[in-house]
C-alpha cells in the first residue's frame, strides 16, 4: 500500500524530504512537555530557574535532539515552526515574558539553536563515520553530496542539507582528522581478541592484596617485569580483576610523557 510518509526508526520521511509530519510529531511531544514545566514552574510555588532548566533539557531537549540532523528542515518557515518549540520550553523554564526576544532566551539558558546544534551533532557523528566508517558509507555520502548539489543547481532557492554541509566540513579537515582506521580495540590480530590471550595474575593479585598499589606503581613494576622501555608506544595486557575471578580488564598503557590508563570491560 502506498503512502505519503512512512516511519522509520522514529522519523517520519516523504518523498520530498520535507519532514513535515516530524516536525508536526516533534512539536507535539515538546508541548506536553512543556505543560509539565508549566505546572513545575509556578510563580506562588515553582521550581529554582536552574532545577527547571535542567528539566528542560531532559524533558525537551532529549525529545528535539533524536535524529535532529536527518530531520532537520531545509524550508526556513519550517525550521521557525521547530525553532519556536524550543523558544517556548526556556520561556517557561525561565520565567520570561512572550515579548523576550529570541536571541536572550538562548543567552541566558546558555543552549544552542536547534540549527546549530543539529550542525555539531551531525559533524560529531560524520567524523567518526569518516574515521572508523566503511568505505561504502563514506561513498555513499559523498553521493549524498553530488544529490544535493545537483538539487540546488536545478533549486537554486533549495537550502543545502544539513548532512551535506557537515559532510564538507569534514572533507575539509580530512588532514586535521586523520586518515581512515579501525577501532583502536579491534586495531589487532583477531587471535589476540579471541584465543591467543596472555593473562598475568600476579599483579592483579598484588594489586588486589597489597594496600596503597596506586596506577603508578602498576605501571612500574610491570615494566620491570616485562622489561619494557619508555619508547614503547602500546602495551596492552589482560588482568584479572578483584570484582570477579572469571572476568578480565583490558588496560592499555600508553608509556610516554603522559601515562594514560583505559579501562574496556570484555564480556
Amino acid at each position: 500500500m502506498n503512502r505519503k510518509e512512512t516511519r522509520f526508526l522514529g522519523v517520519w520521511l516523504d518523498g520530498g524530504l520535507g519532514f513535515h509530519k516530524q516536525v508536526n510529531e516533534i512539536r507535539g511531544r515538546v508541548d506536553k512537555a512543556n505543560a509539565i514545566l508549566k505546572y513545575l514552574s509556578k510563580i506562588s510555588k515553582g521550581v529554582e530557574v536552574n532545577t527547571a532548566l535542567l528539566l528542560y533539557k531532559s524533558l525537551v531537549q532529549s525529545v528535539t535532539d533524536y535524529g535532529i540532523f536527518v530531520y532537520y528542515p531545509r524550508e526556513r518557515s519550517i525550521q521557525l515552526k521547530l525553532e519556536r518549540t524550543q523558544f517556548k520550553g526556556i520561556r517557561t523554564a525561565l520565567g520570561y515574558r512572550n515579548s523576550t526576544p529570541n536571541n536572550v532566551l538562548i543567552a541566558e539558558a546558555k543552549v544552542m539553536l536547534l540549527r546549530d546544534r543539529a550542525d555539531m551533532l551531525a559533524r560529531n557523528f560524520l567524523s567518526k563515520i569518516f574515521v572508523y566508517g566503511e568505505e561504502e558509507l563514506r561513498t555513499k555520502l559523498s553521493n549524498l553530496k553530488a544529490a544535493d548539489n545537483y538539487a540546488r543547481f536545478r533549486q537554486p532557492q533549495l537550502a543545502k542539507c544539513i548532512i551535506v554541509k557537515a559532510w564538507e566540513r569534514i572533507v575539509q579537515l580530512r588532514l586535521v582528522i586523520g586518515p581512515p582506521k579501525k577501532f583502536e580495540i579491534f586495531d589487532c590480530s583477531y587471535d589476540a581478541l579471541t584465543e591467543k590471550i596472555e593473562i598475568d595474575t600476579l599483579v592483579g593479585m598484588r594489586r588486589k592484596s597489597e594496600k596503597g598499589f596506586t596506577d603508578m606503581k602498576m605501571i612500574q613494576v610491570i615494566t620491570e617485569l616485562y622489561d619494557l622501555d619508555r619508547d614503547s608506544v602500546i602495551i596492552q595486557l589482560y588482568i584479572q580483576t578483584a570484582q570477579d575471578e572469571n572476568s578480565l580488564d583490558r588496560l592499555e598503557l600508553v608509556l610516554s610523557l603522559k601515562i594514560k590508563i583505559m579501562r574496556i570491560k570484555l564480556a
